[in-house]
This record gives structure tokens, C-alpha cells and sequence, in this order.
């Protein structure tokens, strides 16, 4: 595990893992604070190597998953991928908790596209959940987005390249 985020009601948890390219879904015990799985989704699912013998759906943009983040409105989990240099889109169910993905944004042909996430690990939403942020390492980059708060989409609005911290667009 690399990174863990709770959902605002407090009733689910979700786990980025990046040595199994995966996020699961668990729901909170509000009571006694314990963990119960509800699925997960892996880069490796189909071929077995991300460890859970065929338990997880098939994901993408999820090789390396960094970081995890749930929308203010509790609608939508990100995750950062640092090897697929990507971000993982999830569509939150209100009853279980569990993920199904909706969409990615990284340079190929099967995600939305997007620049300089080359590296992507940790991903921020603002407070109004407008917009996302993605701190791109090996791009050297913090990658901006505007999210559609109904669908949970992301669209690429620009790049700050940062280096030897002077930040330049």
C-alpha cells in the first residue's frame, strides 16, 4: 500500500497500491473502525500478477498507483499511477462503496490525453471540487485540471514545469 483515502461520510476506505498496480474498495465500521473489502481494480487483473488470483476488475492507468483521492461529494475516487504515468477515474457506489472505473487520462489512445504526467505521484482535489492537481515527477511537473463534477472527468487545463524550484509555464 501506498497511499490511503477515506471517503467525506466516513464509510469507505480506499488503498492505492503501487506494487500490485491496484485500488481497493473497503467499507468502514463506523462503530468499531474495521475494514471490509468490497473489490478492487488492478492494471494486472487479466494476467494474474498483481497477487489477488483473479479477484480484481481489469483497470487502466493503475501500474504503479501512488496515490489515492476521494472527491468532496464523495462521488469519485483518482488514483495516481507513477509507472503509467497516469490517473485512474472511479465512479463511487453510494450503497457499497465499491469502484468501477469511468475513465483515465495518460498519453495513449485508450485514455483521455493529457501532457507531462510522466511519473504521477500524488494527486489533490480543491475544496470545491472544480479542479485536480497531479504533482508529476519524473515530468518535473505539477499538471492541472479542470474535473466535471457530474461525470467525474478530468480535462487537462495546463503545466507548471517546476525546476531547481523556479516555477515557469
Amino acid at each position: 500500500p501506498s497511499s490511503v483515502a477515506l471517503s467525506p461520510d466516513g464509510e469507505s476506505v480506499y488503498v492505492a497500491g503501487s506494487g500490485s498496480s491496484a485500488v481497493a474498495a473497503f467499507a468502514r465500521d463506523r462503530a468499531t473502525g474495521r475494514l471490509t473489502q468490497r473489490n478492487c481494480v488492478s492494471a494486472n487483473a487479466t494476467s494474474g500478477v498483481d497477487g489477488t488470483k483473479g479477484a480484481c476488475a481489469d483497470g487502466n492507468a493503475l501500474s504503479g498507483a501512488t496515490d489515492v483521492v476521494v472527491s468532496p461529494d464523495g462521488r469519485f475516487v483518482y488514483a495516481a499511477s507513477f509507472d503509467a504515468g497516469g490517473i485512474a477515474i472511479f465512479e463511487r457506489s453510494e450503497t457499497t462503496g465499491a469502484l468501477r472505473q469511468v475513465g483515465c487520462v495518460r498519453p495513449v489512445r485508450t485514455c483521455t490525453s493529457a501532457r507531462a504526467l510522466g511519473g504521477a505521484s500524488a494527486i489533490s482535489l480543491s475544496p470545491d471540487g472544480e479542479n485536480a492537481y497531479v504533482a508529476a515527477y519524473d515530468s518535473n511537473a505539477v499538471v492541472m485540471f479542470e474535473r466535471d463534477v457530474t461525470t467525474g472527468l478530468l480535462t487537462q487545463l495546463g503545466t507548471q514545469l517546476v525546476g531547481l524550484g523556479i516555477a515557469r509555464s
